[in-house]
């Protein structure tokens, strides 16, 4: 109930916000049983709640880069194509994007993807043709051989393909992407606090658009290889809305002449 409309009543000012600390402290006491004497932030800390301020801050973020793929709209020129409002004289802030800003002594440049119509209806489209053979074999059961074995039958059923690589990587607070067509390998970085789904998507859209920029001696197929489920489950949704996603259908129906196939493939294999 505090998250309900806390985008705007968290821009009062803080000694009004701090009135709302003891509610949340005092519900997550009763909820764990904590003591009396028990700290905030220990009660936080167990019962895996962040406190109200970073909540808010959180909200607000997802709020900005929500507002920032609706270009069109009243709301986005007043946010971002607006001077920022500085404080009132009670130290309350009128903008939001202000108040990120100011929060994190920061100022803060969103770049977010606007989401694209397809070039055809969801109903017109063919769905991408991705094998989630390896899916139906557990990890904590099936052994190293058998997802070889397994796709090796996968890539025996596409004869004369060119095999495509996609991988993610995240090490620390570093991201980046690679892909490989054909035994070349590319690579880049990637927003540092951007999700595994993401950065897959990402190199599976640019391999794509290597494959649509290049030319290849006629290819009978290309064969992307990809070892994330949540990125082929979201590609086969021809009805998602992801900006990523829409694109990705987008050239996959450009590069309709030349059948392309999405694999998955267990982390084992």
């Amino acid at each position: 109930m505090l998250n309900y409309g806390s985008l705007i009543y968290g821009l009062a000012p803080p000694t009004h916000l701090a009135l709302l600390d003891p509610i949340q402290n005092a519900t997550i006491r009763i909820r764990i049983g904590a003591f009396h004497t028990s700290s905030a932030l220990s009660l936080c800390a167990e019962s895996g709640y962040p406190p109200l301020r970073y909540r808010r801050l959180n909200l607000t973020a997802s709020l900005l880069t929500s507002i920032l793929q609706l270009p069109n709209t009243l709301v986005h020129d007043i946010l971002f194509n607006s001077l920022c409002h500085r404080l009132t004289y009670r130290k309350s802030f009128t903008d939001i994007r202000y108040f990120l800003n100011h929060t994190f002594f920061k100022n803060f440049h969103f770049h977010c993807l606007p989401p694209i119509a397809p070039s055809l209806p969801p109903w017109a489209m063919t769905p991408p043709n991705i094998v989630f053979k390896l899916c139906k074999y557990p990890k904590n059961f099936t052994i190293a051989t058998v997802y070889r074995s397994l796709f090796l039958e996968i890539l025996n059923s596409f004869p004369g393909a060119i095999l495509c690589f996609t991988d993610e990587s995240k090490i620390g607070d570093r991201t980046g992407f690679a892909y490989s067509i054909s035994n070349q390998i590319f690579a880049s970085r990637h927003r540092n606090s951007a999700s595994i789904l993401t950065v897959e998507l990402q190199a599976i859209f640019q391999c794509l658009e290597k494959i649509l920029s290049t030319p290849f001696p006629q290819p009978d197929s290309f064969l992307i290889v990809s070892d994330s489920l949540s990125a082929m489950s979201a590609i086969s949704n021809v009805h998602s809305t992801h900006p990523l996603v829409t694109r990705i259908h987008t050239l996959l129906t450009t590069l309709s002449s030349s059948p392309l196939h999405n694999i998955y493939l267990g982390p084992q294999s």
